[in-house]
């Protein structure tokens, strides 16, 4: 498998516009013909609504609908409610998975790269479990202490709070390594990682964006 990287140049204080501006530089960098886009976790769709001015076919999917906009405001974007560890993936020829990677536990984490693979390329970001990376100031430092190994795979446990943002049907979720997230890729059968800058810090720590080719 190819390693890459490439640098979206954009830059905001406010990180849900940083991460809105960066997918946006995404799908116009590698996907500019529209697609039939899956968005899993999709929460309120603010991803789903600019695949779609982007001339994507996007349905969002999310096993809560808490955030998800009345049916007036969807704008041309099709619900469905479903368990993204579960759903018929077959229909789309790209998958994004934003803000919800990282909530899977570590075999559902391998087990969706490899069910997208013989369909589809995904744009995904996770927070990353590197202790040296996190800010001084960063609340959740507490997971740097719950390293843990799946297999061949390393990365950091993280307990799941009882919020709408968090995961479903699991406790904990798991913070790839950067060495892990690469393996995972590769053992799922993609041909190339890209690396996606800039690296960015929540208040859990460092997160970066990826797109498996």
């Amino acid at each position: 498998m190819r390693l890459g990287r490439y640098d979206t140049g954009v830059a905001h204080e406010d990180l849900g516009v940083l991460r809105i501006w960066m997918f946006c530089k995404l799908l116009r960098h590698y996907f500019p013909q529209p697609r039939r886009l899956a968005d899993l976790g999709a929460g309120p769709c603010a991803f789903a609504r600019w695949a779609v001015k982007l001339g994507h076919q996007v349905t969002a999917i999310d096993a809560r609908t808490d955030r998800k906009p009345a049916d007036e405001d969807m704008d041309g974007i099709d619900f469905l409610q479903a368990d993204i560890r579960d759903v018929e993936l077959a229909p789309y020829d790209l998958i994004a998975a934003l803000g919800v990677y990282y909530h899977l536990e570590a075999a559902d984490q391998l087990r969706l790269l490899r069910r997208c693979r013989p369909m589809a390329p995904i744009v995904f970001d996770t927070q990353l479990g590197c202790p040296d990376l996190l800010q001084s100031d960063a609340a959740g430092a507490g997971w740097a202490h719950a390293f843990t190994e799946f297999g061949p795979y390393a990365g950091y446990l993280y307990a799941e709070r009882d919020t709408v943002q968090a995961s479903v049907g699991n406790s904990h979720s798991f913070f790839p390594t950067p060495e892990t997230v690469a393996a995972m890729a590769a053992e799922a059968g993609y041909s190339e990682l890209i690396e996606v800058d800039p690296l960015f810090h929540t208040h859990i720590g460092p997160r970066r964006f990826y797109v498996c080719l």
